[in-house]
């Protein structure tokens, strides 16, 4: 037997080098905004320990380290959404793996307020331009009210004159305010109509007009005329006795004129005036784009031909200028503005009495010259050739829209209809747009062709884009072109023959020639084709299919998203952008909004409540594509502005009004309503803290919605003193403006802090003699109304107490406490508190019920000492809630028996303790003593004993007097007087004197003595020493001395007397 091959032995593995876990790698799909970066996580796990480990993918950027990778791909886009694979690679180990990227639309817009942000700030000149020509308003409340054009002109300013004629659509206002001067002229008082017509009457179409008239008597026949003619059948005309009528039964624009009553030679006249209705816009402005230097038409109809039209621009009125024409057929108005630039931008508006139109105008700078159908790349010598319907007519060869300058290279040839540009050695610089131009009204050129290289291209159109390079065709799908060569010779493509289908694409060939004729190129005619030893090379391009259908998001009043999907086709050329347009619904003419190099577009300066429609076009390098369906009609609308001046009205203890002003910005949307809220906020009467508002605490305070044409309305049913929040918003059907807060604001008539005005007599000791009335009336303040309670200690007076002998009182500034018949159990103290929610003031008021004192304690007599008794007693033990204002002490005499008259002999002593004098000697006295407060004197006191006064017996002796000496000596009291004395008058010089015994008296003339002398007069009596000068002449004046003289001594005085002559006057 052959032997068996030995088993194989297991394989040993080394413990120190254990067998590595396999590589590993995973990522999960992605999600990626338009614009933004794809980023995907590659997760690794396995592999050789301590082994660098990479990972790879194509167009991502790679960062991190293992165990997870970041995988990024910045600015992605629609056509980068698919599957993409990695490969992780860990020394020779390396994995693969795949992961998905999905894109969607571009993140949203950054907000700044109700707009994108920046757009607020760019546009504000739009949003400028667009107020003036768009102005919404709220409806009020107002009174049905006939309006008179009459009564509006007479007292209009004539600077009103042409607004009230464009409202009233009056044409000739002149003719109208004529009437009106001559309308109270024309109708004067007369003796046949008592009542006359009215001066003037108003009315529309269809109403029935009446004017009535009273005559005289019933005899006398009224004559009705229209504007001097018989009124025929235009009205008709009533009579009943003297009350005369004119019946219009519809009013008519035939209506209009004066309308006259007469009888004899008086009459009386009405003018009447028949509004017609307002004309209206049965198609208006339509927005238009236009470049620089063309000419615009705006058309609108009206819905009459009499009406009066008004066009502004920017919100200023103009007319026919250089600049703009306007004309006006029939409803028909046209405005035509030449030669457009950027100033001609804005917003153009119609206006009419009764309705407006507007639109915009786009000036944009000159639009770019659409790309050649054909473009060629040539080199070497070029011959552009064209045939023209008649060899007269001339033209120029144009590059880029310029005449072709000749020279040594470039020569125009023109033999009988054929025109040709033969340029040698293409260089560079003769790139361009080649194309041949005739003049005045001559045929264009027949054929066009291009013949380079010994190959002749027909081309359908007259014009080609030249390039240097090798020979070859560039056109876009459709077009049709003929490649000939001047021999015969095979026509193959990429080594192979080219088949034919002798229809679209046909193979024509001669002794002399071969062409290759392909009509409406498809996409797969491109590549190159060799004409023996000739080749060209053709591409054929298609324009974009049509974008997805747009999808409008995130709308404003004047802003909106556009959302677009990718065309499913680019025709074989990138797209480069896309151009969005705009058109209002129901209109025809498209507006470029602008242009998008991703798949959505802010649109901007939309006009608030206008219907639009938009588009998208995909622009590539051929061209543009096939606009997308349109979108469905969207409206930009948003929420008004907050409401305005909200603030607090007339307010009362359970109602609160509050007041707004419209929103400042309004909109098409307008106004459905306003919404209110309210909560009552924590705190105290003065320490609310609006703040401490929570969301959750808002109420609805209206139900449903406030009228739009509401400025005020009036909560009721609220809690008194308690302070509120409230809040408002205007409502409309784009959604709920932003909140206007108020607060906090307090449920009361008025908010006052409680303040007791105590009266002056109540902050000392109220005192009440007992069983009269108490009766303490407190003044307070506080508002809202007053908690109000009375304490006394610690009892609290409820209110009102039903005891009928005490109670309290409250009114709304007062408070009273009173009691009928006071007893001393009502002496204390009294503390009244006004409380308001929070806040309280108190104030204490003493009352006092006093009354007498009692008896006087322990009077007794101390001690008699001869015609005097001393008494002494101590205080009464009740006072009578008083101070002891003294003691009363009387006393009587014993023999007038016990009930005789008790006699005062003090009314008032301080102390107590008194003492009685100058008591009749022999007599028996008893004394009585009563304590006195401010209520009066108490019961008295009286001793029990009497006190005796005992009797002496007294002899007089008579004094002895001194005798008294009256001597005086002579002593002038009042000297002698000096005197002026005029002549033939009398005067008297005086003194005084006092002496005793009687002095003897002398006069002295010029130290001569004066005896017995008639022409004077001496006197002397009581004192006074006298001496008269009669008729006093020249001689009299001069010195005279009084001496008087007694026993006890002599005196003397002197004065001077002068005589003078009365003054002449010459009288």
């Amino acid at each position: 037997m052959a032997e068996s091959a030995p088993a194989e032995e297991p394989q040993q593995i080394d413990p120190e080098f254990p067998k590595p876990d396999p590589l590993t790698a995973s990522a999960a799909d992605v999600s990626a905004p338009e614009a933004g970066s794809a980023v995907a996580y590659v997760n690794v796990a396995g592999g050789i320990p301590d082994t660098p480990t990479s990972v790879v993918a194509d167009g991502f950027d790679v960062t991190g380290a293992a165990p997870t990778f970041t995988l990024t791909k910045k600015n992605v886009g629609f056509g980068d959404a698919t599957k993409y694979s990695f490969t992780a690679t860990c020394g020779e180990e390396s994995i693969t793996g795949n992961f998905s990227v999905k894109v969607g639309p571009a993140a949203g817009y950054e907000y700044e307020g109700k707009y994108p942000k920046g757009v607020a700030d760019e546009d504000a000149e739009f949003r400028a331009a667009l107020r003036k020509v768009q102005k919404f308003s709220v409806g009020k409340k107002v009174a049905d009210a006939k309006e008179d054009i009459w009564a509006l002109l007479k007292s209009a300013n004539p600077r009103e004159y042409d607004r009230i004629a464009f409202y009233w659509g009056i044409k000739d206002l002149r003719k109208l305010l004529k009437k009106l001067a001559n309308a109270k002229k024309n109708n004067k008082k007369s003796t046949s109509f008592p009542t006359k017509l009215d001066d003037t009457h108003c009315s529309k179409i269809g109403d029935k007009i009446v004017l009535a008239v009273a005559t005289a008597n019933e005899a006398m026949n009224v004559k009705w005329s229209f504007n001097g003619k018989d009124i025929g059948k235009l009205a008709r005309s009533m009579a009943k006795g003297c009350n005369k009528q004119l019946v219009i039964d519809a009013a008519g624009a035939e209506h209009n004129g004066q309308w006259t009553a007469t009888v004899g030679d008086d009459k009386t006249c009405c003018e009447v005036f028949v509004r017609k209705p307002a004309v209206t816009l049965t198609s208006g402005f339509s927005d238009i784009q236009a470049s620089a230097g063309e000419e615009v038409t705006f058309t609108a109809t009206m819905s009459s031909d009499d009406g009066r039209v008004k066009l502004l621009k920017d919100g200023i009125e103009f007319g026919t200028t250089d600049k703009i024409s306007v004309t006006q057929e029939g409803t028909k108005v046209t405005c035509i503005v030449h030669k457009v630039n950027s100033d001609d931008s804005g917003f153009y508006q119609i206006k009419v009495n009764g309705g407006s139109s507007f639109a915009e105008l786009i000036v944009s700078g000159a639009i770019a010259a659409p790309k050649p159908l054909y473009q060629m790349s040539v080199s070497g010598d070029v011959t552009v050739a064209c045939d023209l319907a008649d060899e007269k007519s001339a033209g120029k060869w144009f590059k880029g829209g310029k005449a072709v300058v000749e020279s040594d290279r470039v020569v125009v040839e023109a033999d009988g209809v054929s025109r040709k540009l033969n340029i040698s050695a293409v260089a560079a610089i003769d790139a361009g747009t080649y194309e041949f131009r005739t003049e005045g009204a001559a045929k264009p050129a027949t054929s066009f062709s291009v013949t380079a290289n010994d190959l002749s291209t027909s081309l359908g159109l007259p014009q080609v884009a030249l390039s240097v390079g090798d020979l070859g065709i560039t056109t876009r799908g459709t077009a049709s072109f003929t490649v000939a060569a001047a021999e015969k010779c095979a026509l193959t493509s990429e080594g192979k023959e080219v088949s034919f289908d002798g229809g679209r694409m046909k193979f024509v060939q001669s002794d002399a020639s071969t062409a290759m004729v392909i009509e409406n190129a498809w996409a797969t005619d491109s590549g190159k084709y060799d004409f023996g030893d000739k080749s060209i090379a053709v591409a054929v391009f298609d324009v974009p299919t049509q974008p997805g259908k747009p999808v409008i998001s995130d709308l404003t009043d004047e802003t909106c998203r556009v959302d677009w999907t990718p065309p499913k086709s680019n025709g074989g050329s990138a797209i480069t952008t896309y151009t969005v347009q705009r058109k209002r619904k129901g209109e025809s003419t498209w507006v470029s909004v602008g242009e998008a190099k991703l798949h959505n577009y802010l649109a901007r300066r939309l006009v608030d409540g206008q219907s639009y429609q938009v588009r998208v076009i995909a622009n590539s390098a051929i061209g543009a594509g096939e606009p997308s369906d349109v979108s469905e009609p969207f409206t930009p609308l948003a929420p008004s502005g907050p409401v305005t001046s909200l603030r607090a009205g007339k307010q009362t203890d359970t109602a609160v009004e509050l007041k707004w002003n419209i929103p400042e910005e309004i909109g098409a949307a307008g106004i459905d309503g306003y919404v209110v809220q309210l909560q009552i906020l924590p705190g105290g009467l003065r320490d609310a803290d609006p703040a401490a508002a929570t969301e959750e605490g808002w109420k609805e305070a209206v139900a449903g919605h406030v009228d739009p044409a509401e400025s005020a309305v009036n909560l009721v049913r609220l809690t008194t003193g308690k302070n509120y929040m409230f809040r408002m918003s205007a409502k409309n059907q784009a959604g709920a403006s932003s909140w206007a807060t108020l607060g906090p604001v307090c449920c009361a008539s008025s908010v006052e802090d409680p303040k007791i005005l105590l009266p002056r007599n109540l902050k000392k000791a109220l005192k009440i003699n007992v069983n009269d009335k108490i009766h303490v009336n407190v003044p307070f303040q506080g508002a809202p109304k007053p908690k109000v309670t009375w304490t006394k200690l610690v009892e609290v007076w409820p209110e009102p107490i039903p005891a009928a002998e005490e109670g309290v009182r409250t009114t709304g500034d007062s408070s009273v406490i009173f009691v009928r018949n006071a007893t001393r159990a009502e002496t204390g103290t009294y503390k009244i508190n006004v409380e308001v929610q929070d806040l309280s003031a108190s104030a204490t008021i003493d009352v006092a019920v006093v009354d007498v004192p009692s008896k006087p304690r322990k009077l007794q007599i101390v001690e008699t000492i001869g015609t005097s008794v001393q008494l002494k007693w101590e205080a009464p033990t009740d006072n009578g809630n008083l101070d002891i204002l003294g003691y009363s002490v009387d006393k009587r005499d014993k023999r007038s028996g016990p009930d005789s008259e008790w006699y005062v002999v003090y009314d008032k002593v301080r102390h107590c303790n008194a003492n009685i004098d100058e008591l009749i000697l022999g007599n028996d006295y008893q004394f009585r003593v009563r304590a006195i407060n401010e209520v009066g004197a108490g019961e008295g006191t009286a001793t029990k004993e009497f006190a005796t006064i005992v009797k002496e017996t007294t002899t007089y002796v008579k004094p002895a007097y001194p005798e008294m000496n009256f001597d005086i000596n002579p002593e002038f009291t009042t000297a002698l007087n000096s005197r002026k004395i005029m002549l033939g008058y009398s005067g008297t010089i005086t003194c005084a004197l006092k002496a005793s015994p009687r002095p003897k008296i002398r006069w002295f003339k010029n130290k001569m003595e004066i005896i017995d002398n008639p022409k004077y007069k001496m006197s002397w009596g009581q004192g006074i020493i006298q001496l008269e000068i009669r008729r006093a002449r020249l001689s009299d004046a001069g010195t005279y001395t009084v001496q008087a003289e007694n026993e006890l001594g002599t005196v003397t005085q002197s004065c001077e007397v002068s005589v003078r002559e009365a003054a002449n006057f010459g009288f």
